[in-house]
Order: C-alpha cells, then sequence, then structure tokens
C-alpha cells in the first residue's frame, strides 16, 4: 500500500495536464545573453544569473510557502570548457573576448518542477558579417540538432530515433555529439528521473539498453554539446565549484558555524545542486542560431530539414 501511494502521488505530482503545475516552468536565459559583451567577467555573470533567479521568484507564488529558486546554478562555460563552470572571483574567473564561444546553463525551479535552458553563442567582432570555418560548423550543428529532438520529444516517439535523427544532423555538419550529451527525464525535484538516452551511441556499450518511449506529460531535459572533434572529455584543473548534497547521507556536524552553513544550503537550494560563487510542450522558448555561415547543410529534401519546418508550441 505505501508503494501504491507514493506512485500515486508521483503521478500527481507530474501530471503537466494541470494548468497550475505547467504555469511553474520558467526560465530567466534570455536576460544573461544580453550582458555578454568582451571585457565581462563569467564570474560576475554567473553570480548575476543566481541573483536574477532570485529576484524573478521571489516575485512568484506568495500566497503560501512554496520552495522555488535555483534548480541548476548559472553555469557559463568558454570554448573548450563544457560544463560545471561557475568560478569565483579572482580564482580560475574567464574574462570574455571577441571570438570566444561562450555556452550558458541553468536551472530555475518552483514548488520542485524544473526548468533547465541552455545556449550556445559567440562574440562576434563583426556582427555584420558571419562566422565561419569550423567554429560555424559545430554551432550549426547543436542549433539543430536540438531542434531536431525537440521536435522528436512527442507522446509515442522511442529515444532511440531521436538519438539517430540528432547523429543524422551531426553528420551533415562532420560534427559528434561529446561524451555524456543525452536526453533525461526529469521529475519533481529530480534533474535526473529514471529514464535517460545517450546521444553519442559510440561512446555507450549499452546504448540499447536505455532506448524508451516518450510519454505524455513528462518533461525531458536535452544536453546536447557538439564536438568537431573526438567528442571525448576530460577533467578541468579548474577549482571545483558546483556542488549537491546527498539527500541519501545524514550529516552529524560538530561545528555551529558548519551546522549554519548547512542549515542555509537547506533552506536555500533544497535538494538542488548549488555554486559557491554564488554567496511535448516546449518548456525554453526558441533562441536564435548565431549568424554562422556554413559551407555545410542539412539537404532541403530531407525529413530532418521536413522536421525542422515544423512548429514548435510554447508555454506562453
Amino acid at each position: 500500500m505505501e508503494i501504491d501511494h507514493f506512485q500515486q502521488k508521483n503521478d500527481i505530482d507530474n501530471n503537466l495536464g494541470e494548468s497550475v503545475i505547467l504555469s511553474k516552468y520558467r526560465t530567466v536565459l534570455p536576460e544573461i545573453i544580453k550582458k555578454l559583451a568582451p571585457g565581462t567577467s563569467v564570474a560576475e555573470l554567473c553570480q548575476y544569473g543566481d541573483k536574477l533567479i532570485f529576484s524573478h521568484t521571489s516575485k512568484v507564488y506568495n500566497k503560501k510557502q512554496v520552495e522555488k529558486g535555483i534548480a541548476l546554478p548559472t553555469m557559463i562555460c568558454v570554448n573548450h570548457y563544457l560544463q560545471y563552470f561557475s568560478p569565483l572571483p579572482g580564482e580560475n574567473d574567464v574574462i570574455l573576448k571577441n571570438g570566444d564561444v561562450v555556452k550558458i546553463e541553468l536551472g530555475v525551479h518552483i514548488d520542485g518542477y524544473i526548468a533547465t535552458a541552455a545556449h550556445t553563442t559567440i562574440l562576434n567582432p563583426n556582427p555584420q558579417q558571419p562566422v565561419t570555418g569550423r567554429v560555424a560548423d559545430v554551432l550549426a550543428a547543436a542549433y539543430y540538432g536540438s531542434e531536431v529532438a525537440l521536435r522528436l520529444l512527442k507522446p509515442g516517439n522511442r529515444a532511440m530515433d531521436i538519438v539517430d535523427a540528432v547523429n543524422l544532423v551531426a553528420q551533415q555538419y562532420k560534427c559528434v555529439p561529446v561524451e555524456g550529451s543525452s536526453i533525461q527525464l526529469i521529475r519533481r525535484y529530480l534533474l535526473q528521473a529514471e529514464k535517460s538516452a545517450i546521444l553519442n551511441p559510440s561512446l555507450d556499450d549499452n546504448i540499447l539498453d536505455n532506448d524508451f518511449i516518450i510519454h505524455s506529460n513528462e518533461v525531458y531535459s536535452v544536453n546536447l554539446i557538439m564536438s568537431s572533434g573526438e567528442g571525448l572529455v576530460k577533467e578541468s584543473e579548474a577549482k571545483p565549484t558546483i556542488y549537491q548534497r546527498n539527500v541519501n547521507e545524514s550529516y552529524n556536524l560538530k561545528l555551529k558555524a558548519a551546522r549554519a552553513v548547512f542549515k542555509k544550503i537547506i533552506n536555500t537550494y533544497s535538494v538542488f545542486p548549488f555554486s559557491t560563487s554564488g554567496k511535448s510542450l516546449r518548456i525554453t522558448a526558441s533562441l536564435p542560431l548565431p549568424y554562422v555561415h556554413s559551407e555545410l547543410s542539412i539537404p532541403p529534401d530531407t525529413d530532418t530539414a521536413k522536421l525542422l519546418n515544423e512548429e514548435v508550441k510554447s508555454v506562453k
């Protein structure tokens, strides 16, 4: 009976047929993109993003106590950095310059309902001229690969069909999805639920075990990073600043200061990751492809091209 009760509550908590639940999915990514400019500190941008999330969420759902705020701290990765980069001011900070490829990722939650968003752009020194070369190829591959994946996230479709479609786009631009790229089911308070499909099957020996069917009223994140190389990653030398507490562990903290910090982490971030630098409806709006000119393209008479011409509905 206890298991049945848990499953029933889980189904209710994650029923997107309820407009009240659907209204809790929001992001602030476009406001951070406006701040990108040469000479800007990545550390300051990350802090700005986190403050913006708290500012926006503090203005909604105030009639009763509701947990809300950061689901993923603002992370800004430049050039070959891939994920989880949110530097401390003065430590491993990066100052943006013309020509940098900038990847922004963040997540917001209201009452445990999560919306993650990411976007990649380039600081073009001459906005009137398109970016060319392999940088243009990889930006186009990431953009169109994500758009294809989002259009295929429909009830009844299989995850492997999405994986195949994304890899067809990558092949058109002579790129590959980076190791760790995936389609991930999200549930209330869970950034990584029970369904996940790896988008680079050549890097996963158990890819067939990850196939599943998309169902209605499910929420997925598409975490796609493209590479013009082999798609392999290695650990950075930069100091880690993104952490998440293990909710399955009990912490017996003896120092009063440590208990105070831990209490603040729980009250501010709940079960979600946090940064030490911060003392089939589409949830995220479509952001434009940077001004690039790739010599490669998706043939207009292919299924991929037809898919990209389809309109995608967004949450208003």
